[in-house]
């Protein structure tokens, strides 16, 4: 895409302000075609732009034109479609006159493409917690069995499954939850924890950080009726992600330190790891925070440890060496130092024994490290070895979508960025 005809991408709001006639001469109807033609019915295209079924249609025919940027803002918006990835589809409708048959449905970037219903159906879970449906309940180990194998669709970032897999999961557990006391009860709630923690995975990568606040509140308190402080550290760890978001690094910082001094490194190996991967999550939260000097401290604490344990998942979080050292890229990259990001990466790939989703993104980091100097075909070779490791984790990563959006607007935007952006804003196919 010529660099003028994404200006109008990148340059603020336009509400209001004419098109150049260089847009309006290519049709601006083209774009209502290929959206349609890639899966979006006419009436939710509508929807989002804030128009009449009927003047869309004429649009698409060439009948009407589009006078102002704001129905285009309003879809970018509607439809949460990355500004550079609607300047990509109008570029390709514009270049095609037909669309590809052989090519998978474009939905919106940054949205995970779930079985129907399947979130509405966690959703549904949640909210009778207390009442669930009448059903059978397996034995605690089958019960244990089923909750393990959320953890590994998980960490192998496999949300289609998890997304199937989740409700009717969910529902047996409250129901053993309710039937059951005693130490029964209590193992159950430390599934319930985990499970929960699988649900919040699915909320937090398909953009509903409402729904995760909701979720991690839940696990906070199954945690806490489990009675076990491990369980408490693991839902800490997942606490802290919220704090990713919310802006505010030193609050999450204390929460983890706090679970932390709750344990005892070093009685066991499950305890160490607990204990080294809440300083491992802690570090990059004080390097958000601009807390450079506590960050290495966090990891240097978060090293001791991983020294003492085999690299394995505890409590469903990986750790060991391997983990301490991705979150040191991680580090280095968010304190805007990605020359050393490059040295701590260098002739160095993550063991496959870590779980997909680590791995991922370690690459994702390598990316990012790569486009902050200027190394864009660098960076998107990374993205692509992200992709191959965890497809899912990879297509709807918030770093990976900005990221995206910048290579397609930089002067060294090349064919494998646009064929990324591509695969990024089609949906993945259920496994």
């Amino acid at each position: 895409m010529h660099k003028a005809d994404t200006a109008w991408w990148t340059t603020g709001s336009f509400e209001g302000r004419p098109m150049p006639e260089i847009l309006k001469a290519r049709d601006i109807g083209a774009v209502f075609r290929f959206l349609r033609s890639r899966g979006w019915s006419r009436a939710v295209t509508a929807g989002a732009a804030g128009l009449s079924e009927t003047r869309v249609r004429a649009i698409a025919q060439g009948n009407q034109q589009i006078t102002s940027y704001e129905v285009l803002e309003r879809i970018a918006e509607g439809l949460t479609i990355e500004r550079g990835l609607l300047g990509l589809a109008f570029t390709s409708a514009n270049q095609a006159t037909a669309p590809d048959p052989t090519s998978k449905p474009l939905q919106p970037s940054g949205s995970l493409n779930l079985p129907a219903n399947g979130l509405d159906s966690i959703r549904a879970a949640l909210d009778i917690a207390d009442l669930p449906p009448d059903g059978p309940i397996r034995p605690l180990p089958e019960l244990s069995t089923a909750v393990t194998d959320v953890v590994r669709l998980r960490l192998a970032s496999n949300y289609t499954r998890l997304c199937v897999a989740l409700p009717d999961l969910l529902n047996e557990l409250h129901r053993a939850h309710e039937a059951w006391a005693g130490q029964r009860r209590a193992a159950v709630a430390a599934l319930l924890t985990q499970a929960y923690r699988a649900a919040d995975a699915l909320a937090d990568k398909s953009g509903h950080h409402d729904l995760s606040a909701r979720i991690i509140a839940m696990m906070t308190q199954s945690a806490r009726r489990s009675g076990d402080e491990l369980v408490l550290a693991t839902a800490s760890y997942v606490r802290g992600e919220l704090f990713f978001a919310n802006g505010r690094p030193d609050l999450g910082r204390t929460v983890l330190e706090r679970a932390a001094e709750r344990l005892l490194p070093g009685s066991d190996t499950d305890t160490s790891a607990a204990y080294g991967s809440l300083h491992m999550r802690a570090a990059v939260l004080a390097g958000q925070s601009g807390r450079l000097d506590q960050a290495r401290d966090h990891l240097a604490e978060a090293a001791e440890y991983a020294t003492q344990v085999p690299e394995g998942e505890y409590h469903g979080t990986a750790f060991g060496p391997s983990s301490v050292r991705i979150h040191e890229v991680t580090l280095a990259v968010d304190t805007g130092d990605p020359d050393n990001a490059l040295r701590v990466a260098a002739d160095w790939d993550p063991p496959e024994e870590l779980p997909a989703e680590r791995r991922s993104h370690f690459y994702i980091d390598l990316a990012r490290s790569r486009a902050m100097l200027d190394s864009p075909e660098d960076a998107v070779t990374a993205l692509f070895q992200a992709r191959a490791v965890a497809p899912e984790h990879t297509r709807f990563h918030p770093q990976v979508r900005r990221l995206v959006s910048d290579l397609l607007d930089g002067a060294g935007s090349t064919s494998r960025v646009h064929d990324f952006a591509r695969w990024t804003a089609a949906p993945a196919a259920v496994s």
